[in-house]
């Protein structure tokens, strides 16, 4: 099968895809959290359109990206087989709307159909248990990627034990059903995603955010940022690319910058117009989708912190704010798109960086030396990060070759492509998972090398997100009843009684237990807590 079906926690108004299908009914009565998607600025009925007895999806707005399909779930009684119907036939003619218009395999975003007020929200286990190997069928024979998006960590959890109990009781199912290379290359891939997971799972696991990760939202390169940011000079101030191209990145931002002042235009202004946060990528969905608390990032977008905010978790932004009452943190090692004194553009910048945020340098030193960091998009060119290591590196191993103790690998990073010298150069410090071969010219990968390599990093991170899920979060959630097995019902049972325990005035004495049972889908301690 070349389609892919993907499960992540999220807003599916955010995510940038190739198709949405938003749920109506017999009225086309659209909800609030899509109506900004059909054009409606509250929830009411869509006109202008009609339902016919063969037809359970329409198109609305297509195909442009993201193109929108309408699908009759109805309101209430939910009949079972209609979210499968109207997912099937979304999948069916929204991948054949986009082949036609020339998208090879389009990426398409679905709800948790019938869940919500389609009727099934009491029956939520029943729903998935249908609906995620309808999904992934279709998926498969209409070779288009699928996103189903969940709306709480609840939900999250139970399409991933769906999937779960879809794998065979084989050593080699996810070689099988996560296609990721061919050979030892899937074999070695796949034994990294269980030792990502198995970090995640213990909370070792941090991640470091690269340019490369905003490639999905379609956002600039490094190189392509100045590329535009030159561009878009007055022809009196305007810059040769193929000059500019023969110096260092940060020397070119040092040149833009100089133009733009002396152009009397706001760098700051077309860097944001460069960098828009409409739409995240899928990539910044998966990421946020994992169980993790702790990230840095070089970035200067606000895409990640905008799919954290989708899955419900609440995030400060390092060193901007405090971190202490939040749900998880991400450190900006380069800036905020937000405030342009804070961006880390050129080489005097760069210079700088150490002395002017030395205290976040040494939060990704202390990082490194506690926790597993997981590199996505980073190239570890950066000569403040080689700095940094190189400290972690003595540490850790003793000064100049001292006696210290052997030490596994600090952090693993994610590659595209093989790179024999890249592996010379960290193997000692990393573990390195490339995601394909080298392409053919290594110095000019073509557009569709690129883009297969990342669609597998992008199924790598769905794994890892499948594997590292909590499948315990919808245990007391008796909308999820129907999935439960044995030993679940019976920890569930003893779980209620410890629920019911808990006085309706209780202090904070009980929070430890209220916290235990809302890891557990318990809404009673939720709200409690």
């Amino acid at each position: 099968m070349t389609g892919h079906l993907f499960v992540t926690v999220g807003d599916l108004t955010q995510i940038r895809c190739d198709g949405v299908l938003v749920p109506t009914d017999a009225d086309f009565m659209v909800e609030d959290s899509f109506c900004g998607m059909v054009g409606l600025d509250r929830r009411g009925e869509l006109s202008g359109h009609s339902w016919n007895d063969q037809t359970v999806v329409r198109s609305h707005r297509g195909p442009e990206a993201p193109g929108v399909w309408l699908a009759d779930i109805g309101r209430a009684g939910l009949d079972p087989a209609r979210p499968l119907e109207a997912a099937a036939a979304f999948i069916a003619e929204a991948a054949a709307n986009l082949k036609a218009s020339g998208v090879p395999r389009p990426l398409l975003a679905i709800p948790a159909l019938g869940t919500g007020y389609g009727g099934g929200g009491d029956i939520k286990g029943e729903v998935y248990e249908r609906l995620v190997p309808a999904l992934y069928e279709a998926a498969g024979v209409n070779e288009a990627d699928v996103v189903l998006v969940t709306r709480s960590r609840r939900e999250y959890a139970a399409a991933q034990q769906v999937r779960k109990r879809m794998q065979p009781d084989t050593d080699n199912w996810a070689e099988d059903w996560f296609f990721l290379g061919d050979g030892a290359r899937d074999s070695h891939i796949s034994e990294a995603a269980r030792g990502i997971a198995a970090r995640t799972g213990n909370r070792e696991l941090v991640l470091f955010v690269g340019a490369g990760v905003s490639a999905s939202a379609q956002l600039p390169s490094w190189q392509g940022l100045l590329d535009a940011l030159a561009t878009n000079l007055p022809e009196t101030h305007g810059l040769s690319l193929d000059a500019l191209h023969l110096h260092d990145f940060r020397d070119q931002a040092t040149v833009i910058t100089r133009r733009y002042k002396q152009a009397g235009l706001d760098l700051a202004d077309e860097l944001r117009k460069q960098l828009p946060a409409d739409r995240h990528g899928l990539t910044h969905q998966l990421l946020a989708s994992l169980p993790t608390t702790e990230a840095a990032t070089t970035n200067y977008d606000q895409l990640f912190e905008q799919a954290v905010a989708a899955t419900g978790d609440t995030l400060a932004v390092l060193p901007r704010e405090p971190a202490n009452r939040q749900d998880r943190w991400l450190l900006k090692l380069h800036g905020d798109i937000e405030n342009s004194a804070s961006i880390v553009l050129t080489r005097r910048d760069y210079l700088q960086a150490p002395l002017r945020h030395g205290a976040l340098f040494g939060l990704v030193q202390a990082m490194l030396m506690t926790r597993h960091m997981l590199f996505v998009g980073y190239s570890l060119t950066d000569e403040d990060f080689h700095k940094l290591v190189d400290e972690v590196r003595s540490a850790r191993r003793g000064v100049n070759g001292g006696v210290g103790p052997d030490t596994e690998p600090f952090g693993t990073v994610l590659t595209l492509f093989d790179d024999p010298l890249f592996g010379d150069l960290w193997s000692d410090d990393l573990d390195i998972v490339a995601m394909a071969p080298a392409p053919a010219d290594p110095t000019r990968p073509t557009a569709k090398e690129i883009k297969g390599a990342a669609r597998r990093l992008q199924i790598f991170l769905d794994l890892v997100g499948m594997l590292a899920s909590d499948g315990r979060g919808y245990v007391l959630d008796e909308t999820f009843e129907a999935m439960l097995t044995e030993k679940e019902r019976a920890l569930a049972e003893s779980l209620k009684t410890l629920e019911g325990s808990v006085p309706a005035d209780a202090g904070t004495e009980w929070k430890p237990v209220a916290e235990l049972l809302e890891r557990f889908g318990s809404h009673r301690a939720t709200e409690r807590g």
